[in-house]
């Protein structure tokens, strides 16, 4: 259960990270990073979230 709360808390994450550099790429979060940085960055989040939600939901409702 508690994989499944931290997937969704990473998916607020990620769309902070998202939010901010879409409607201000100057003032963003993640500013001092390039372009293959901010990439790299979002897959590998994305890869964890991903892991968590799974987990959560495989041992929350199996």
């Amino acid at each position: 259960m508690i994989n499944l709360l931290l997937g969704i808390g990473m998916l607020g994450v990620l769309g902070l990270f998202f939010w901010s550099y879409v409607f201000d790429p100057n003032n963003a979060i993640v500013v001092s990073f390039s372009k293959k940085n901010f990439i790299l960055t979002i897959v590998v989040l994305g890869l964890f979230t991903l892991y968590l939600l799974s987990t959560g939901i495989y041992y929350s409702f199996l």
